[in-house]
């Protein structure tokens, strides 16, 4: 902190001059109120200039506060030492002693605050926030060294050994202390056990290589101790180090000597694996596996692996149907071993998931989800399969079996899988608009953007914006949502075709310029860059006040950087920056700026 203005034991001052007692109260509470203001506004000037005044005619604490505060803001150290040297021979206070010597620091005369702070120091009570005072004071000057100082002579004045550990811990990782951070940082976690606090000041000793080295020889020493929680913040350490071997072996190690029966492996392999680090998690996942089937967390261990595979193929760029199959095959394994189960369940609904979506196999995908709905009546995870399914259908243009569906899932799941239940009736709604029912799924819209809770209300809130900007032009919007109709399903040559002629139909609307845009989008989805730039550079040139010119522009810069055209992709980025300095996406283009540059 800067500086902390609370005074502790703030004193009363009764007898205010005559002069200022004859002034009516009112008038001086809207004197204060005025130096408030002008304080709050950041005009320190005019705030110091009416806080001296009233504190001239009444030096009460809070009068002094103000001119304190405003003074400070003015960086006028000067001026405010004789008034706080004045205040101290009145009222002599620790506070005041280390406001006191601050200032001295601050105009060049340091061995005058040297005595402040010695002064400050000798009326320290028992209290321990004392010494944290004056601590806070040194630090506020970036004066580390003195507050570590200060706590120490603290700590052994109090006979306290922990305390100030934390506030240590910062200093010495300031000054670059790492051995004597880390003892700091391990006497709190050793006397709490909070992990969370170790962790953070863990991170700030590991910001350089040398903290990190050395915080990690002090956490591997002190978790051969054997102690579960120390050994717990040593595989953090490990892993925020990404040494994710060594990590997999101290959490098989863990497990083992606490009898963990594959808990420990299985917490390991689960984190691991979210942040996608697919190969040691399923190392992980294959420890507790080979224990075999008899083991406690064998199916949790069977299903994590499979998942983990199916991850990791969902990352890759170039899905091989081999490799599709291979997860496949080690879902229905789950499925065969532990039928009637909740993990079983998920395993089949993930199955369908990647014939509909992976293998583009309809009539497997139609068959997986629908022995999902089948076999697994009852599990949550089936109002997913029956949207999933709908959504099928759409692709399908099957739109009776997907109206069926969707208003079972309602049925069916609005007690137990809200979530989904909302999905089915928002797609309703979408069925509707889709085929030019605009008032009837303006009607379900509403009724579900007023349910503020509801995940899908954001997206019924913006289609009732777009009925409600086009309401006096439905003909259009109709033609816009065939177009939108049509992009859903992936029929792009389609959908393409028909928000052309929302452009020819409606060229000075807003539903024309969002065409463009659909159509660069649906090029670029599908790799075909120049023609995704020839639709941006038509929306730039026939609407130059377009409100998606910023998003135009971002568009194109990633258009030419797939295509490894740095130099055009950053101007295209940069004219974003120029011509839309309020975009929500300027962080976004400087750091594919600064990337396409090299600069990160």
């Amino acid at each position: 902190m800067a500086l902390r203005f609370l005074i502790v034991g703030l004193i009363f001052i009764g007898l205010t001059s005559y002069i200022y007692a004859q002034q009516p109260l009112s008038k001086v509470g809207d004197k204060f109120k005025l130096a408030q203001s002008y304080e709050q506004n950041g005009d320190y000037r005019n705030a110091a200039r009416v806080y001296q005044e009233l504190y001239a005619n009444s030096p009460t604490d809070q009068n002094f506060q103000g001119v304190v505060r405003s003074l400070m803001g003015l960086q006028q150290y000067s001026s405010l030492q004789p008034l706080v040297d004045e205040r101290l021979k009145k009222f002599p206070s620790l506070e005041l002693y280390c406001l006191e010597a601050q200032l001295f620091w601050r105009i060049g005369k340091t061995s005058d605050a040297e005595k402040s702070w010695e002064t400050a120091i000798s009326m320290a009570t028992k209290n321990p926030f004392d010494f944290q005072y004056i601590a806070s004071s040194q630090t506020a000057l970036r004066l580390s060294e003195k507050a570590i100082t200060t706590l120490l002579y603290g700590r052994k004045q109090l006979d306290r050994p922990t305390v100030y550990a934390d506030e240590l811990s910062q200093l010495y990782a300031a000054t670059g202390n790492y051995e004597k951070g880390i003892s700091e940082v391990m006497t709190i976690f050793n006397a709490s056990k909070n992990t969370a606090l170790a962790q953070g000041r863990l991170s700030a000793l590991m910001a350089t290589p040398k903290g990190k080295e050395f915080v990690g020889l002090a956490l591997e020493n002190a978790a051969s101790s054997g102690d579960y929680a120390t050994q717990k913040l040593y595989l953090w350490f490990l892993r925020e180090s990404k040494n994710y071997n060594r990590a997999l072996e101290v959490s098989e190690k863990i497990d083992r000597t606490n009898s963990l029966q594959g808990r420990e492996l299985l917490e390991f392999a689960e984190i691991t694996s979210r942040d996608n680090q697919y190969d040691i998690s399923l190392k992980a996942f294959g420890i507790v596996i080979d224990r075999g089937k008899n083991t406690p967390n064998f199916l949790p261990a069977m299903y994590g692996y499979a998942r983990t595979l199916d991850n990791r193929l969902q990352s890759s760029n170039k899905l091989s149907e081999t490799d599709i199959n291979g997860v496949i095959d080690r879902y229905r394994t789950i499925i065969a071993q532990f039928p009637n189960n909740q993990m079983s369940a998920d395993c089949q609904y993930h199955i369908g998931v990647l014939a509909f979506e992976r293998l583009n196999d309809f009539s497997l995908a139609e068959k997986e989800l629908k022995r999902l709905i089948q076999n697994f009546k009852g599990f949550p995870i089936v109002a997913s399969g029956m949207v999933k399914l709908g959504e099928l259908y759409v692709m399908q243009d099957k739109t009776e079996e997907a109206e069926k569906i969707f208003a079972q899932t309602v049925r069916d799941y609005t007690n137990t899988n809200l979530s989904q239940a909302d999905k089915a009736a928002f797609l309703l709604a979408e069925l509707e608009y889709y085929r030019g029912a605009i008032d009837s799924a303006k009607e379900h819209y509403m009724v579900l953007a007023a349910r503020t809770d509801a995940d899908v209300a954001n997206d019924a809130l913006e289609r009732l914006t777009l009925i409600d900007q086009n309401k006096n032009t439905l003909d259009t919007l109709k033609a816009f949502a065939a177009a939108e109709f049509k992009e859903r399903q992936h029929k792009d040559n389609e959908a393409v075709t028909l928000f052309k002629q929302v452009v020819d139909l409606a060229p000075e609307s807003d539903l024309a310029e969002q065409s463009l845009l659909r159509c660069a989008v649906i090029n670029s989805q599908r790799g075909q860059f120049s023609s995704e730039r020839e639709f941006l550079t038509t929306l730039l040139t026939k609407y130059p006040d377009t409100i998606y010119g910023d998003k135009a522009l971002l568009s194109m810069g990633d258009s030419y950087a797939q295509e490894g055209n740095k130099l055009a992709a950053i101007q295209a980025l940069t004219d974003l920056l120029a011509k839309y300095p309020r975009s929500i996406h300027l962080n976004e283009a400087r750091e594919k700026i600064r990337k396409l540059r090299g600069d990160v």
